[in-house]
């Protein structure tokens, strides 16, 4: 029900301007709207001077003000909780844009940074120098990694690559930041680092490297080669500082494998002489220019030849004839080695057949290749199958097995010696027999002889030259011949060059013997037999057995 009240504005000579009253002024009306219990609501529609008193009266203006009050409350909590809102908007775009640019500057596979950051953080760093400071930078590439992760396959190739990333951190301060670069390859930005502590990092970083990494409960042993670059030059960029300690590493790579070189500008030239070289090795194939040729091996009680170690050599149109040295690094860098060794293999034995075939039923010699330790170690995979290319070469040649030897370092027994030892029974199963190369040089040498197959050890050629001027090395050769003999094994001394160390090989019953005294390495055996040429295109098919 609506009640409404109506009134008319007192004269203003009637009003009590000492005491005002809430009394009506000017035009007003009040409007009751009697709702449900407990008390009805009033509305006042009107104009006047003392509207506040009329509320009052009627009740009215404390609903309005905790009405406004509770507005009040609710806008500021909408303000807040916009606000709220906003930042965690802001908050949460933040965190998207962190993660994304950790993302771009993280290796997935190891956690550590990636080209991208290390390039970011290098350019940072060199811009920023002056004459009282300097940067250094390392790289270092793992040696052997590829074979380990043939054979091994790809998830125990990470599983490494991993454990590798985690040694190295190890090996630097908080402030370095090791990266890696791509595939087996890392590298370490050094604040403030010059020449000195730069090289302490690095060989700390080789020890790092020294104890073996356990993969599926076995013992896998690899090395890096390393390379080191260090500028005070605010001027250079990242790109040229990067592609200094890369050269750097690329000389350490190709002469000893396992230690580390320190820039200096000379070897620019030489990296471009490299790449010249390594074109000028693709065209040679082609250009049918690489030589085997055969170093005599010797009875040394009766000088008489019994066999040749088979070499490659590389007839260069401008540069002469290279040693392996000078190209072997080249070809493993492309992946020409097991391609290159199987072409060597097969043209021993074709030109050891043409040479003395007629001689069958003879005493024929030997002759000895030499099988890299990525080879044997991919010699399991079906695509590689160095059993069956053995077999194949064995029966299209003619070429006996019991005259073929295979020649293995020590670097070959070092990882997976299960595989390894089961490849090695395998070649000595065909009637091939095993001879290992460069003895007494590696890790563990007189252990080898218990867990692998050897038919022949060959003592390596420093102990040779020293075999006089040095005790230790004289003990050395005096031990192993002493122990080979004991076991039936033979043994063939490398290097030999004077009257001297061959008398004292001979006083210490050495077997057999090769080096400069007899003979160089031969391109021809004899006047009367025609060398049997097989093209050297075949390099790159002979991958297939």
């Amino acid at each position: 029900m609506i009640q409404a009240d109506q009134g008319s504005s007192p004269e203003p000579s009637e009003m009590n301007w000492a005491n005002p009253q809430p009394t009506l002024i000017n035009t007003w009306m009040a409007i009751t709207i009697v709702s449900e219990p407990p008390a009805p609501e009033t509305w006042v529609i009107g104009s006047s001077h003392q509207l506040s008193a009329v509320m009052q009266e009627y009740g009215s203006d404390r609903q309005i003000q905790r009405s406004l009050m509770h507005m009040s409350i609710f806008t500021i909590g909408m303000i807040a909780l916009s606000a709220v809102m906003l930042r965690l908007q802001q908050q949460q775009r933040q965190y998207e844009t962190e993660v994304v640019t950790q993302l771009m500057d993280t290796d997935p596979l190891t956690g550590l940074a990636n080209r991208r950051k290390l390039q970011q953080e290098g350019s940072v760093a060199l811009r920023k120098l002056d004459e009282t400071q300097s940067l250094a930078l390392i790289i270092l590439n793992l040696d052997r990694f590829r074979p380990i992760n043939d054979l091994l396959g790809p998830d125990a190739g990470d599983e490494l690559l991993i454990k590798v990333a985690a040694r190295l951190q190890n090996g630097l301060r908080k402030e370095d930041l090791l990266a890696r670069l791509s595939g087996d390859e890392f590298a370490v930005l050094l604040h403030n680092s010059g020449d000195y502590h730069a090289q302490i990092c690095a060989e700390r970083l080789l020890r790092e490297l020294d104890h073996p990494f356990w993969i599926n409960g076995r013992a896998n042993h690899i090395s890096g080669s390393i390379g080191v670059a260090t500028t005070k030059n605010a001027s250079l960029t990242f790109s040229q500082f990067l592609s200094q300690s890369d050269a750097a590493m690329c000389r350490t790579k190709g002469q000893q494998q396992g230690g580390y070189t320190l820039f200096n500008p000379s070897m620019y030239s030489e990296t471009m002489d490299q790449l010249s070289l390594e074109a000028d090795l693709r065209r040679a194939i082609e250009r049918h220019e690489l030589r085997v040729y055969y170093q005599p091996i010797v009875d040394l009680k009766t000088q008489q030849t019994k066999g040749y170690e088979a070499l490659v050599r590389w007839q260069h149109r401008q540069r002469g004839l290279l040693y392996p040295g000078a190209f072997l690094p080249i070809a493993a860098a492309i992946g020409w080695t097991i391609s290159m060794e199987r072409w060597v293999l097969r043209q021993a034995c074709a030109q050891m057949y043409a040479w003395y075939g007629h001689s069958i039923g003879e005493q024929q010699p030997s002759v000895s290749v030499n099988i890299s330790a990525q080879h044997l170690a991919q010699a399991c995979l079906p695509h590689y199958d160095l059993i069956g290319y053995i077999e194949k070469v064995l029966q299209e040649t003619g070429w006996p097995a019991h005259c073929l030897t295979l020649e293995i370092t020590e670097d070959a027994l070092i990882n997976s010696a299960e595989e390894v030892a089961l490849r090695l029974s395998e070649i000595q199963s065909l009637g091939v027999r095993i001879s290992l190369d460069d003895f007494g040089t590696g890790y563990s040498s007189l252990s080898y002889l218990q867990h692998f197959p050897v038919d022949i050890l060959k003592i390596d050629k420093s102990f040779i030259c020293t075999i006089h001027d040095r005790l230790q090395d004289g003990e050395i050769v005096k031990t192993i011949i002493s122990l080979a003999n004991s076991l039936g094994v033979s043994t063939i001394a490398e290097g030999i060059e004077t009257q001297e160390q061959l008398d004292h090989l001979q006083s210490l019953n050495c077997q057999y013997g090769q080096g400069f005294l007899f003979s160089q390495p031969l391109k021809h055996l004899g006047p009367d037999r025609r060398a049997q040429s097989i093209p050297p295109t075949s390099i790159m098919t002979s991958l297939t057995p």
